[in-house]
């Protein structure tokens, strides 16, 4: 795919030096840089065991707006707070500023993120607010610093396990149906595929396959987040414009779709 026409994660900063970083944390250095293009422009490929993608990674300064030329491509939105921002009381509207500059005119972003360089207090003026700003765009809120509680009792070692930190951030990212991606987990289009009876056996053969199983879980897990983060505070789906809310409830169709096993030719 063209470079000009990828999906974008947008990260929006105080100071560019800031989103670069993070850009370069969350990548973990792993990206393919175009300077011939103007600006630069990072190239990420997503790879798991479902799909590999290819995103652009691109920062936002407080200096800038978002080009019209990048509106129709954001698919995903960070915005960066660092720890000398947490303690400011109006964080909040830090936050607000950053998203209005990001999501204007046509961009849309179904990813949403705030991420926190510190841990941000819950009973600060500023956390509370800005928890609360987080929940009513639809931003989940993100610390670099949490980690999990010393008495979980290995519950990480489960089929979901929870992550923090970086960790969380990636794990979003990666849960997110990317546009252009190339699915790993089954066979290309032009292979041809097995008779209709040996097919059926398969299909058995699948329901007992316990690794099948646990994948099939984790990706209804998955489905079942994005709906209720679809459905959350705030108003969820319901105050998004009409054109934003069918491509969102589209996605939540086709996630579910895929944790039970249905490949609908659309996808």
């Amino acid at each position: 795919m063209a470079c000009h026409i990828l999906p974008i994660i947008l990260v929006s900063a105080g100071d560019r030096a800031d989103a670069i970083k993070f850009i370069e944390d969350v990548t973990k250095g792993q990206v393919v840089e175009f300077e011939n293009w103007t600006e630069g422009s990072k190239v990420w490929v997503i790879t798991n065991k479902y799909y590999h993608a290819q995103v652009q990674l691109k920062p936002l300064d407080d200096s800038r707006q978002l080009p019209d030329v990048w509106e129709h491509r954001v698919e995903a939105h960070v915005i960066y707070i660092t720890e000398a921002e947490e303690k400011e009381p109006l964080v909040a509207e830090l936050a607000e500023e950053r998203r209005s500059r990001a999501l204007r005119g046509e961009a849309r972003a179904l990813v949403r993120l705030v991420v926190c360089a510190g841990e941000v207090s819950a009973t600060s003026l500023g956390g509370d607010a800005l928890r609360s700003w987080a929940r009513r765009h639809r931003y989940e809120l993100v610390s670099l610093t949490e980690e999990p509680e010393p008495d979980s009792h290995g519950a990480s070692d489960g089929p979901f396990p929870e992550t923090y930190g970086l960790d969380r951030v990636r794990d979003t990212l990666h849960a997110h149906p990317w546009r252009g991606l190339e699915r790993i987990d089954r066979p290309a289009d032009d292979e041809p595929g097995p008779p209709a009876e040996v097919a059926a056996q398969g299909s058995d053969d699948e329901d007992d396959d316990p690794e099948v199983a646990v994948e099939r879980a984790e990706r209804f897990a998955a489905a079942l987040g994005a709906l209720g983060a679809a459905g959350g505070a705030g108003g969820g789906l319901a105050e998004l414009p009409a054109e934003e809310r069918l491509l969102a409830a589209e996605q939540l169709v086709a996630e579910f779709c895929r944790a039970l096993g249905v490949d609908l030719p659309a996808l």
